[in-house]
Parts: structure tokens; C-alpha cells; sequence
């Protein structure tokens, strides 16, 4: 049992293929990945929720995000009305997630076919941390 928990804030974390009409976020240059993260945990037969929250971005990107909470009912989408920034939001996803084994990602990372399979034979073991990752900004 997995609970995926995902902060994003001011980040279409679908491709445009999503938009109304296929229209979707015309000049956005980067989107996230997570329909394929869902689809890989789907297909992985692994119990899992996604909680995927919003820290109080524009609602530009609230009304284009809110529709990965579509893809499944194991998906809980939601937008906080006030902004708590990285530290606090990772940890009220921990609070309100319901399983035991927490993965967090980052709402514009990219996920690898091998992803999920890759991450599956962990669970079972008895660790505290399977993998701490960083990340690089660009000046």
C-alpha cells in the first residue's frame, strides 16, 4: 500500500492534450508527467491513493489541474486557500495520507516505463527510507 503525495504550486501538472478542445496551456513549454506515474501504479495492481495538492496557485492553474482527480477515484486533488510553501505542505500531505509508505514527488518530474516496478520490491522490506532524492535549480 503506497500513498503518492504531490505539492504543486503554479505548474500545469498535465499535458495539453488534456485542455478543453485539446487546447490546454498554449505556450507552456514543460508539463508534468503524472498521468503516467497513475498509469504505471494502476497497472502495478498495488493498492495506492495519489493526493495531489495545490498550495494556493492562481486559479489558472487550479481550473487546468483539477482535472487529474478524473483519471481515478484513487487520486485526491485539492487546492489549499493559503500558500504554506515546500516544507509545510509535504508535511500536511503526510498527515492526511492513508498508508503507511509515503512517496513524494515532485509535481514536474518525469517518470521512466520502469518507474513504478522499479520502486515495488522496497515496500516489503522493513526500512525507514528507500531513497532521498534532491533537486538542481538552474541560476
Amino acid at each position: 500500500m503506497l500513498s503518492v503525495c504531490v505539492p504543486t504550486y503554479s505548474f500545469f501538472i498535465l499535458p495539453p492534450k488534456f485542455g478543453a478542445g485539446g487546447q490546454g496551456h498554449v505556450g507552456v513549454s514543460m508539463t508534468g508527467q503524472l498521468h503516467l506515474l497513475y498509469q504505471q501504479l494502476k497497472a502495478s495492481g498495488l493498492d495506492f491513493e495519489m493526493l495531489v495538492y495545490e498550495d494556493a496557485s492562481p486559479n489558472t492553474y487550479y481550473q487546468y489541474n483539477k482535472q487529474i482527480a478524473e483519471l481515478g477515484p484513487d487520486i485526491r486533488y485539492r487546492k489549499l486557500g493559503s500558500y504554506l510553501g515546500r516544507a509545510s505542505i509535504r508535511n500536511l500531505l503526510a498527515k492526511e495520507a492513508q498508508y503507511q509508505n509515503l512517496l513524494f514527488i515532485d509535481s514536474d518530474s518525469g517518470f521512466p516505463d520502469v518507474f513504478v516496478s522499479n520502486y515495488l520490491p522496497f515496500l516489503d522490506r522493513e526500512l525507514d527510507v528507500i531513497i532521498a532524492g534532491g533537486r538542481i535549480y538552474p541560476d
